[in-house]
């Protein structure tokens, strides 16, 4: 077989999405981590506000007490007790999207909140990258997936 028949196979046994997948696993400690810190300043998907508390006991609660509260006051940050962001994980739909998700008991209610807050699907607003967030993640995932794909075809 010549170079260019050998080539072909390569390319023809080449799973994109097979490395896609590897690649986010393998990063996926910068991806959560960027979602983390977008809620903890309280910030959503969109770059708006996740939503804005309506108890001011609370308000004040988070904004006096809490160490790890980075958002504007009376604006949600997603932590409390630390298990929504503890619990965060990633899996893959059917067409190979990231899913993140929590294992916290309160992700639903988060997600409501958020939704009724700002009369959008929550859990988008609060687990997806924003544009600045999703760019920098880009940065870090390309060269390991260029690598990955170089390496399987062979240069």
């Amino acid at each position: 077989m010549d170079k260019i028949e050998q080539q072909i196979g390569r390319f023809k046994a080449l799973n994109i999405n097979e490395i896609f997948k590897e690649v986010v696993m393998q990063t996926k400690d910068s991806l959560l981590g960027h979602i983390k810190d977008q809620n903890l300043f309280g910030i959503a998907s969109d770059g708006g506000a996740l939503g804005t508390y309506t108890w001011k006991e609370w308000a004040d609660y988070k904004w006096e007490e809490c160490a790890d509260y980075h958002a504007p006051y009376g604006e949600y940050n997603l932590k409390d007790t630390g298990d929504f962001h503890d619990g965060m994980f990633i899996t893959f739909g059917m067409k190979g999207d990231i899913i993140v998700d929590s294992t916290d008991f309160k992700t639903p209610v988060l997600e409501i909140y958020v939704t009724k807050n700002r009369g959008q699907d929550g859990g988008n607003l609060m687990f997806t990258l924003t544009e600045e967030s999703l760019q920098e993640y880009r940065s870090q995932f390309f060269p390991i997936f260029m690598s990955k794909i170089r390496k399987r075809l062979g240069y």
